[in-house]
C-alpha cells in the first residue's frame, strides 16, 4: 500500500512546499508592515505629536502664569485704590501736619512769619540769621532742624509778645534763648515810635530751632 501512495505524495509535496513558502512570505510581509507601521507611528509621535504636546504644555504654563500675574496685579491695584481712599480721608489732617512739620526747611516762610509777628508787635528787626547744620554732623533721625537768630528793637512787652506768638505758631518752633540788652543810644533814629509807650527801648536777641521732616527715598534711608 505504501508503494501505491508514494507517487501521489511526491506529486502533492511541491504544492505543500509552495503553500508553506507563501505563508512564510505572507508572514514576512505582515512583519514588515507591522514594523513599518510602528516606525511611522514613532516617527509621527516624535516629529509631530511631541512638539504639539510641548506647545500645548507651554501654552498651559503661560495661561497659569498669566492667571497668577493677573491676581497679583489685581491685588496691587486694590492696594493703590485703598491707599488713595485712605489718603483722601486724612488729606486735611496731612495738611495740618505738614504745616507743623513741613517736608522742606521753608526758610522764606520762617522769615516771613517773624516779619509778620514783628510788624504786629510794632518792633523793628535788626537782623535774621539762619544757622544751617552740617549734614555730616546731623544725627540719623528723619526729623531735621536748623536755628534762626532774630534781633529786634522795641519795648519789653512787645518783645515778649513776638516770642509768645512764635511759640503759639502752627509750625513747631523751639525757643532756645532770649537776651535783653539796653542800647547805647535810646534815641536811635531806628527806634520804634511806639517804643516810648512800652517802656524803655531794648535790644532783644532770641534764637529758635525750627524742625522739618524731609521726604526720603528707600535708597537714601540705606
Amino acid at each position: 500500500m505504501t508503494s501505491l501512495l508514494t507517487p501521489q505524495t511526491s506529486k502533492i509535496k511541491p504544492l505543500f512546499d509552495y503553500l508553506n513558502k507563501q505563508k512564510e512570505n505572507e508572514r514576512f510581509i505582515k512583519t514588515i508592515e507591522i514594523a513599518g507601521t510602528i516606525f511611522l507611528i514613532s516617527f509621527f509621535m516624535f516629529f509631530a505629536i511631541k512638539p504639539t504636546v510641548f506647545t500645548i504644555s507651554s501654552l498651559l504654563g503661560d495661561i497659569e502664569s498669566k492667571k497668577i500675574l493677573k491676581k497679583e496685579l489685581r491685588s496691587k491695584i486694590n492696594n493703590v485704590i485703598m491707599a488713595q481712599e485712605l489718603f483722601s480721608q486724612v488729606q486735611e489732617n496731612y495738611q495740618v501736619v505738614n504745616a507743623s512739620l513741613p517736608d522742606n526747611p521753608e526758610y522764606y516762610q520762617a522769615a516771613f512769619q517773624v516779619q509778620k509777628e514783628s510788624e504786629a508787635a510794632a518792633l523793628i528787626i535788626d537782623r535774621i540769621t539762619f544757622g544751617l547744620n552740617n549734614p555730616e554732623e546731623e544725627d540719623k533721625s528723619d526729623v531735621k532742624s536748623y536755628t534762626i537768630s532774630i534781633g529786634v528793637k522795641g519795648g519789653f512787652q512787645s518783645a515778649s509778645q513776638i516770642v509768645s506768638e512764635l511759640i503759639k505758631n502752627q509750625r513747631i518752633i523751639n525757643i532756645g534763648s532770649i537776651n535783653f540788652s539796653t542800647p547805647v543810644d535810646d534815641q536811635s533814629p531806628t527806634a520804634s515810635p511806639s517804643a516810648s509807650t512800652d517802656g524803655n527801648t531794648l535790644d532783644t536777641l532770641f534764637s529758635a530751632k525750627l524742625y522739618y521732616w524731609p521726604a526720603t527715598t528707600p535708597d537714601e534711608k540705606k
